[in-house]
């Protein structure tokens, strides 16, 4: 099947672009945690800019672990093929609200707890 681009693209995303993306990539991964291991987003950042995005995004997982889920996205230049896409991955320790950077100013943009539509995403996405 060809590949076909999505609907939605990065700069109209509200984050949900880059965590379609960084799941299915995870899915892909083999870290021993899946997808459908994540209950919710509690945050997240995004950025980007033409043919390139990023977002990053703290995850709670069915086994009450917290987790740091980071995408990095290169989209081709014409669209028509997959974007290439690398995700890291990391628990965060107990207490630990959210990662750590190595400048105060990341994350790109600051933190968004505006997470109901990515929340949302993931409930149909399990109920799929």
């Amino acid at each position: 099947m060809p590949y076909s681009p999505p609907l939605i693209g990065p700069h109209e995303s509200g984050g949900l672009y880059e965590l379609s993306q960084a799941l299915d990539a995870l899915g892909r991964a083999g870290l021993g945690v899946a997808p459908a291991d994540v209950v919710e987003v509690e945050a997240f950042w995004q950025g980007g800019q033409w043919g390139s995005c990023a977002g990053g995004f703290v995850l709670r997982l069915q086994d009450a672990r917290r987790a740091y889920l980071d995408v990095w996205i290169e989209e081709s230049e014409d669209g028509k093929i997959p974007p290439k896409v690398d995700i890291e991955f990391a628990p965060l320790a107990a207490g630990q609200a959210r990662p750590c950077f190595p400048s105060a100013a990341d994350p790109i943009g600051g933190w968004s707890t505006e997470v109901a539509p990515l929340n949302a995403f993931l409930q149909e996405a399990r109920q799929a």
